[in-house]
């Protein structure tokens, strides 16, 4: 959850400009070495996907042993411990306030993305996360006044049809279940998660900013850990330890180092696997989707990337 520019990522507050950006071309490899260097960014955005497309049969697997409230705070603590190390300097009250603003909408989202995924398969979950991408700028709209583009609408045309997809295909009783609602409505959650780092936490130092963002999540999930008696097992709690050190804070700051170098039409596409490994990933554990899963799957992630590809609508000339 997540999940920088598909839209931008919750964890962009980590973002920071190169060191030594003006002397790029200066020291720039050559030959085949300097090709490989060059790939690298991208080949470590790859292997952030695999670890969030891990992340969902990850968090299935920790939730046999634990409840979803009791998951979520070892993850957000275990993050945001190993994020605050990296803290430069502390935040204002105001960058401060903003942080736990959004730590609110990643609290909603990852809690109903948990909850729902007691009862769905991993990789379901997955392609249905996928929606937050195209949800952005219909959400911006009404938010901060800022039109969407014609690709966001068309993007959004095509995950809209992608879920109706999911949910009447391979023979689906009733449509979408609690657990795909659940989801669905984190993906939502997400969606606005990022409209309001954009609009509360876009400033101030990224690791400060994003440790409290974490720490928020944490405190906030306290509550409902409290009620389902903290009880867990220990290979649940390795598992939910995994999470927060590498599917939380390691791969923020893998994306986030890669991300200075990769453009944002390139890391789009990149990002876009994530519910492709979730659904390798879940093949390989036994899970099993059918045909038309797959292809309401798929549309989700074409819907999530399109909007990159299509022009922006002209701007009118004023006579």
């Amino acid at each position: 959850m997540c999940r920088s520019r598909r839209p931008p990522e919750p964890s962009a507050l980590l973002a920071q400009p190169a060191d030594g950006a003006a002397n790029h071309h200066e020291h720039r490899p050559r030959g085949r070495e300097g090709d490989g260097l060059k790939r690298l960014p991208e080949l470590v955005l790859v292997l952030v996907t695999v670890i969030w497309g891990g992340t969902f049969l990850a968090t299935r697997t920790a939730l046999q042993g634990m409840g979803p409230f009791t998951l979520l705070f070892v993850r957000f603590a275990i993050g945001a411990v190993l994020v605050g190390a990296f803290i430069r300097r502390r935040p204002s009250a105001r960058e401060a306030m903003g942080a736990l603003i959004v730590s609110i909408a990643i609290m909603v989202a990852f809690a109903a993305q948990t909850v729902g995924l007691q009862t769905i398969g991993s990789a379901r979950a997955a392609f249905l996360t996928a929606f937050y991408v195209p949800l952005v700028p219909l959400l911006q709209g009404p938010l901060t006044g800022r039109r969407p583009s014609r690709g966001a609408v068309v993007g959004a045309m095509l995950a809209f049809v992608g879920l109706t997809v999911l949910a009447m295909g391979d023979g689906a009783k009733g449509g979408l279940s609690l657990g795909d609602m659940l989801v669905l409505f984190g993906a939502v959650a997400s969606a606005l998660q990022i409209v309001l780092v954009g609009r509360f936490a876009s400033g101030g130092d990224a690791a400060s900013l994003t440790a409290i963002q974490l720490g928020g999540v944490a405190l906030l999930s306290l509550g409902g850990a409290t009620v389902e008696g903290m009880h867990m097992t220990l290979p649940a709690m390795i598992v939910a330890g995994g999470l927060g050190i590498f599917g939380t804070a390691g791969a923020l700051f893998a994306m986030n180092w890669a991300q200075r170098t990769v453009s944002p039409t390139k890391a789009t596409l990149i990002y876009a696997l994530e519910p492709v490994w979730a659904a390798f990933i879940g093949a390989a554990a036994g899970e099993r989707l059918g045909l038309w899963s797959y292809a309401g799957g798929a549309l989700v992630v074409v819907g999530a990337v399109v909007g990159e590809f299509l022009p922006e609508r002209p701007e009118p000339v004023l006579a």
